[in-house]
């Protein structure tokens, strides 16, 4: 669907909006042109996409399925929304855009250290290992 979503960004959108990136293996690379990550899953697991942008300051986007709930938390990391509630996604997308344009982000960087944040202290290494340690001593 590339060829068809590139023509489709040409003719609704002004130049660089969209990035169309192909495969990029360094993950700084791609998350340091990121102001929000928007995840539409119909469903999901634990996202490690979600992860890796929330460990680097970068508030998410989510639909309410599967696992994002444990990473995304409403109004503090991020935001959910219903799959398919386009309504919603579109207002909160919005939401940051105005954000970007009328405050220099502080939404934006507060969620965004809120994220970081909640992932350090739910999803890090350090707290895995804590967590092993709980279950293999019991």
């Amino acid at each position: 669907e590339q060829a068809a979503l590139q023509t489709l960004a040409a003719e609704k959108l002004s130049a660089g909006q969209v990035v169309f990136h192909g495969m990029e293996l360094n993950r700084d690379k791609v998350y340091g042109g990121f102001d929000v990550l928007v995840v539409c899953s119909e469903q999901e697991g634990l996202s490690l996409a979600i992860m890796e942008a929330m460990a680097r300051r970068i508030p998410a986007i989510a639909t309410n399925v599967g696992d994002s709930p444990k990473l995304v938390l409403n109004d503090a990391t991020g935001y959910l929304y219903e799959y398919g509630d386009i309504t919603t996604l579109v207002a909160l997308i919005a939401k940051f855009c105005a954000d970007a344009a009328e405050s220099q982000s502080a939404l934006r960087l507060q969620l965004g250290e809120h994220a970081r944040t909640h992932m350090i202290e739910n999803f890090s290494l350090e707290k895995a290992n804590e967590k092993y340690q709980r279950c293999y001593k019991s």
